[in-house]
């Protein structure tokens, strides 16, 4: 009798369920106002020249929004995001190798970021900004074992920050550990 009870009120539900409408099981949520941005399509951070880049590809995704992809020496894949409009960022994500291990102590993966940073970077004053990140990782690095812990901020002045941290690569990807570097304008 409790079998059957339990199977009518589940055909009730199911039931129920399928009558009522996409409307009421839409969920929705609050809409907040979208400024149009206004700031000009980022332009391609990468030197396509560069002694580190194998192969380049820049792509915009809209107003203020753009992806860069390279593949570098050394089996690493760069993926480069720009943002322009909500805020002022860049994120270069470096994927090493499946084999390679991730830097052992904070010293080494600045290091590491200041070198790909100066490899990236163009020759002249195009490759300025890139060099400019590249000195404060450099400088990092050079602490030895007083270098700052990995996730912290540092400061560029008092309104930018370079944030490192490095992941795990997952066990599916094809990559190995993910170095991120990201430059922010706090604004």
């Amino acid at each position: 009798m409790t079998r059957s009870r339990t199977a009518l009120s589940t055909l009730a539900a199911l039931l129920l369920a399928g009558c009522a409408s996409d409307e009421d099981r839409e969920v929705v949520f609050p809409r907040g106002t979208h400024e149009v941005c206004t700031r000009p399509a980022p332009r391609p951070a990468i030197f396509r020249g560069g002694p580190l880049l194998l192969s380049h590809q820049f792509r915009a995704l809209g107003p203020g929004r753009a992806v860069e992809t390279a593949r570098l020496a050394g089996g690493i894949m760069l993926k480069l995001h720009h943002e322009a409009c909500e805020r002022q960022s860049q994120a270069f994500r470096f994927y090493l190798p499946k084999g390679q291990a991730a830097p052992g102590n904070p010293a080494a993966t600045y290091a590491l970021a200041a070198r790909f940073m100066r490899g990236l970077a163009a020759p002249g004053p195009d490759g300025d900004a890139l060099r400019e990140l590249a000195q404060p990782l450099a400088a990092a690095a050079a602490k030895g074992g007083a270098a700052p812990p990995l996730a912290g901020r540092i400061a560029l002045g008092e309104f930018q920050e370079l944030l490192v941290n490095v992941s795990p690569g997952a066990e599916t990807s094809a990559y190995g550990p993910v170095l991120v570097v990201t430059y922010r304008l706090k604004v």
